[in-house]
């Protein structure tokens, strides 16, 4: 079946098929083939259509070794770093490709994580500090080349070998000492960094850096409590942040004077619900808000932030996973409409208070009801029809839109446009006795054919109101007309 569809014309379907998993080899080699042959034979228009699919065959992990040679060699920039990148990309085409002038294909050789020891070792040295910089990320470089990295001349390169998590604790002790502010940084928030090279850091003159160590999950308790005390909010506010911290430590930033050290102590899923409690009468909305915004946020506190005077605060509650249904209902008569349209966003609102919201004297609260995927289907059927140019497209494109339903509502909204187009009892019965009972044409009178249920473009009611134009000038009669309906119809 496969085979069988590499031989559409149609490009989207040979696109998908350039990319299927499943696609055999020989059908890769064929689409690919067909591109190539597009391209040379002068078809201008095909060209970067056939580029595209030649990209997608060098991407696809079933496509063949000998497949993807020719692809490098006879492929674009494009083409070749797709090849580059496939896991299936053999050892020795990796090694041919470091020589190659581009450097974005040979960058693209070095982040391969199937790259072969000595060719990382070759790309190592290269002139672009991209290629090295990826040679230093790429998680199979050895432990000795990552450490002859760490002395690179460059910065950035030296930056991405002390940010990986396997970099030996050795290294990570001579890019603590670097003077790049950023290889400091990337050591401070590396996860396997020591504890005495935390401590070190801990102590750095740029606040990015004490901040990188207070923001580290491996950062001890001790050092979390001296960070707590620095004199930079950003530092404490990393602190704060941090899952390890301390319940006590928490209590304590939870006063800080700096607002945004008490939200992040909010934001932080260690914070318990009585230090929550302690924060909703904060002086600062913006505080009380992410109070409001905490999926773990108790109802009661959640009810009492339901009725503050800011209506950020309001909508933060609204729009919280965890809000309950009775508080969301109560939460939806609220007289802004921001308000409102959190109530309409919330993942976990009931369908019934959608419906309702769906009606809603503002657009954007009509609008965000359509696009919530827990609108009730009738709804959204009925929104697809109305006519509102802001809130119809919205309802059509949510996923939960019953394309059924909404057709039923498009005919039964045409049928009364341009009169019944159903069939009478008599015609019933000519229909029957005429045409064979078989499993094509028994569809119910007023149900739409299998072919019309798949049809939601504007061609339908072109064609509708092509035949009412032409029965009211008379170039259709009566029969005809009703005939013309009931084939179009399916019915």
């Amino acid at each position: 079946m496969l085979a069988k569809l590499a031989t559409e014309e149609d490009l989207v379907i040979r696109w998908e098929l350039s990319q299927n998993p499943s696609c055999p080899p020989e059908t890769l080699k064929q689409i690919a083939e067909d591109a190539f042959y597009a391209w040379s034979h002068g078809a201008e228009e095909m060209e970067g259509d056939s580029w595209q699919t030649l990209t997608l065959c060098a991407g696809n992990p079933a496509c063949p070794p000998d497949l993807l040679k020719k692809l490098a060699k006879d492929g674009d920039r494009d083409v070749c770093q797709a090849v580059v990148a496939n896991p299936s990309c053999p050892p020795d085409l990796l090694a041919a490709l470091v020589e190659d002038e581009d450097e974005w294909v040979r960058g693209a050789v070095a982040e391969n994580p199937s790259c072969p020891p000595k060719t990382l070792t070759v790309l190592a040295s290269d002139g672009d500090r991209d290629v090295r910089r990826a040679v230093a990320g790429n998680p199979s470089c050895p432990p000795d080349l990552r450490a002859g990295l760490a002395t690179d001349e460059d910065g950035w390169v030296r930056q991405a070998v002390a940010a990986r998590p396997s970099c030996p604790p050795e290294t990570l002790a001579v890019l603590a000492r670097d003077e790049d502010q950023n290889v400091r940084e990337a050591c401070a928030r590396n996860p396997s960094c020591p504890p005495d090279l935390l401590a070190r850091l801990a102590e750095d003159e740029s606040h990015a850096v004490r901040g990188s160590v207070a923001r580290n999950p491996s950062c001890p308790p001790e050092l979390l409590a001296v960070l707590a005390a620095d004199e930079d909010g950003w530092v404490r506010k990393a602190c704060a942040g941090n899952l390890s911290c301390p319940l006590d430590l928490l209590k304590k930033l939870a006063k800080d004077g700096d607002r945004d050290v008490r939200r992040a102590v909010v934001a932080n899923p260690s914070c318990p619900p009585d230090l929550l409690a302690a924060l909703v009468e904060d002086e600062d909305e913006w505080v009380r808000g992410a109070v409001a915004e905490n999926p773990s946020c108790p109802p009661d506190l959640l009810a009492r932030l339901a009725e503050d005077e800011d209506e950020w605060v309001r909508g933060a509650v609204a729009e919280n996973p965890s809000c309950p249904p009775d508080l969301l209902a109560r939460i939806a008569e609220d007289e802004s409409q921001a308000v409102r349209r959190a109530v309409a966003k919330n993942p976990s609102c009931p369908p019934d208070l959608l419906a309702r919201l769906a009606e809603d004297e503002s657009q954007v609260v009509r609008e965000t009801a359509a696009k919530n995927p827990s609108c009730p289907p009738k709804v959204l059927a009925r929104l697809v029809v109305n006519e509102d140019p802001w809130v119809s497209p919205k309802a059509a494109m949510n996923p939960s839109c019953p394309i059924a339903e909404v057709m039923r509502l498009v005919l039964d909204k045409f049928c009364s446009r341009f009169g019944s187009v159903k069939p009478t009892l008599d015609e019933a019965r000519q229909d029957r006795a005429r045409w064979p009972r078989t499993a094509e044409n028994q569809v119910h009178p007023t149900s739409p054919s299998p072919e019309l249920a798949g049809r939601t473009d504007a061609s339908f009611v072109d064609e509708l109101e092509r035949l009412a134009r032409l029965h009211r000038e008379g170039a259709l009669g009566d029969e005809e007309f009703a005939a013309a309906k009931r084939k179009l119809l399916g019915v």
